[in-house]
């Protein structure tokens, strides 16, 4: 199983976790492991915000929201939607 999250990161599995990949040049890197899909979602949201250039805390806001509805998309055909916790 490969589920894209965005050009960089993805989501693999085995018989026991997810796992949150990332691309690197041409190959997969498995960068961390999760046992519940929500710890992985919420470990991807925290590293997009935290790699970001963000400069001010509405910038943060605003683009976590992007990371959130980006998620929402590919997230879409496991009918599995996030909400942003200070929604």
């Amino acid at each position: 199983m490969k589920i894209k999250l965005d050009e960089t990161y993805s989501i693999e599995g085995d018989c026991h976790n997810w796992i949150l990949s990332k691309k690197v040049r041409d190959r997969d890197i498995q960068v961390n492991f999760f046992t519940t899909l929500e710890n992985l979602l919420v470990s991807f949201i925290e590293l997009k915000c935290r790699t970001s250039n963000v400069k001010s805390i509405q910038e943060l806001l605003d683009y976590q929201k992007s990371v959130v509805t980006g998620l929402n998309k590919a997230m879409q055909p496991l009918q599995f939607k996030l909400v942003r916790g200070n929604s």
